[in-house]
């Protein structure tokens, strides 16, 4: 009999708000609902628009050259310099995007730009040097396949 009294004084006790001085008093112990930005946040809005370009630009550059270079050091198949080729290709700019609370577009196109260009010089390179013969059959074979999925 008391767990029932007990059971529905908490439910009345939740399901209603406090009323103090014609103000709701919800549970005192959460977190503030008003976003504070850190340190990091106000240092990056303070940057103006164009040298945030020109940040973008060139931060997307260098992670674009850094990624084609560990895709260059790793060799055939899933090594360790083409994880780290994904990893900062994919979760750095969105690392810094929610770090920052600031949009890094123009970056990403440029990223995607100079790997794609050092993807084709990567192949072009391999092409001239070893022989057009390394593209097997069986490896074009599995990049049409990936190709046609997309």
């Amino acid at each position: 009999m008391d767990q029932e009294n007990e059971k529905r004084t908490d439910a009345e006790r939740y399901a209603k708000p406090e009323i103090e001085d014609d103000v709701i008093a919800w549970d005192t112990d959460e977190a503030p609902t008003e976003w504070v930005p850190t340190q990091f946040e106000k240092r990056i809005k303070a940057i103006p628009d164009k040298q945030w370009d020109l940040y973008q630009y060139l931060g997307g550059a260098l992670i674009g050259v850094i990624a084609v270079v560990c895709l260059l050091s790793g060799g055939s198949g899933l090594s360790a310099g083409f994880l780290i080729a994904v990893v900062l290709a994919m979760l750095a700019p969105n690392w810094l995007e929610n770090k920052g609370r600031r949009k890094l577009t123009k970056g990403r196109y440029v990223m995607l730009a100079v790997m794609t260009v050092g993807i084709i010089a990567m192949v072009l390179y391999t092409g001239f040097t070893k022989g057009w013969a390394v593209f097997t059959r069986k490896e074009t074979q599995a990049l049409a396949a990936f190709l046609m999925k997309a």
